[in-house]
Order: C-alpha cells, then sequence, then structure tokens
C-alpha cells in the first residue's frame, strides 16, 4: 500500500506515498506534500509526522538543523 505508520504512545501516525492525507490515529490531517518515495526511501514531511506524534519542531537558522523534541 506504499503507508508508512509511526507509533509514540498512544498516537498511530499514517502516510501514503503519493497522497496530501496523513491520519493521526483515525483523524485525517491535510498535507502541504505528499510522502515520496527516492532512491529507494520513503521521504516524508518531517514536521507533520512529528507534530502528529505529539513533539514540537523547530528550525535553526543559524545552524540549518530541524529541532524535534516530545512535548512536556
Amino acid at each position: 500500500t506504499e503507508t508508512a505508520t509511526g507509533k509514540k504512545g498512544d498516537r498511530i501516525v499514517k502516510v501514503t506515498v503519493g497522497s496530501n492525507e496523513m491520519y493521526v490515529n483515525s483523524k485525517r490531517i491535510e498535507l502541504d506534500t505528499a510522502p515520496i518515495v527516492m532512491s529507494a526511501r520513503t521521504l516524508v514531511p518531517v514536521r507533520a509526522v512529528a507534530e502528529g506524534l505529539g513533539c514540537t519542531v523547530e528550525w535553526d537558522e543559524r545552524t540549518s538543523t530541524v529541532l524535534i523534541e516530545p512535548k512536556e
């Protein structure tokens, strides 16, 4: 089905290659961009998936780094 699934605690996130929809448990969320397969790897929108798993996401401009941390 080309679906990637992530789980953290009671949250389950599912994304499907080529689809602009993500499901957190059974709630549908529209994505800005769809997951793709490139060089035999599935690339997903990291902010959407991390936030769907209950994390906060920040961008550090100075170091060009994505910071992902669990919400407290």
